[in-house]
């Protein structure tokens, strides 16, 4: 009985796997061809489409550039660090209303970040408001560099 349980099991399995065309970046793409015997449209962020797609994010013609972010919150504790970062985003999207503020998950670590500067020296004025602004914050702050997608950036603080 078990035998034939698996043997079914895979086989479902086996005609669910679709195999994407060589002219199609990402399953995306495949699904949203008209000779495939139906019709599906997928909206999706751009960013996502630039994910699934089998071509490298340069060869797309995504640019990135470096800019300096202030973090304020890096913890690797699965239970609370997600919660914490949030709360503390929350705390500085009070006061500076002005800055992005990203929460972001690199494993191990949940790390809250701010703004997108060009410059050390503009990241580290904002650096000064922070710890004044948020002197129980002040000893786990420091500046870093960071990647940002032009295209995602909704603006360069200066």
């Amino acid at each position: 009985v078990l035998c034939i349980i698996a043997a079914l099991a895979g086989s479902a399995a086996t005609a669910q796997t679709v195999a994407v065309a060589d002219g199609d970046t990402s399953i995306v793409q495949y699904l949203e061809r008209h000779d495939t015997g139906g019709e599906v449209n997928i909206v999706q962020p751009a960013a996502l489409t630039l994910r699934l797609s089998r071509t490298d994010a340069t060869q797309a013609g995504q640019r990135s550039l470096t800019v300096y972010r202030v973090q304020l919150f890096s913890d690797n504790r699965s239970t609370t660090a997600k919660a914490e970062a949030d709360r503390r985003a929350a705390r500085v999207r009070e006061i500076f209303t002005d800055v992005d503020v990203y929460v972001t998950f690199t494993s191990p670590f949940w790390r809250l970040r701010v703004g997108n500067f060009r410059s050390y020296e503009d990241a580290n004025k904002i650096l000064h408001e922070l710890k004044t602004a948020f002197p129980d914050m002040a000893s786990e702050m420091r500046i870093v560099r960071d990647r940002a997608n032009v295209e995602m950036l909704d603006y360069i603080n200066d």
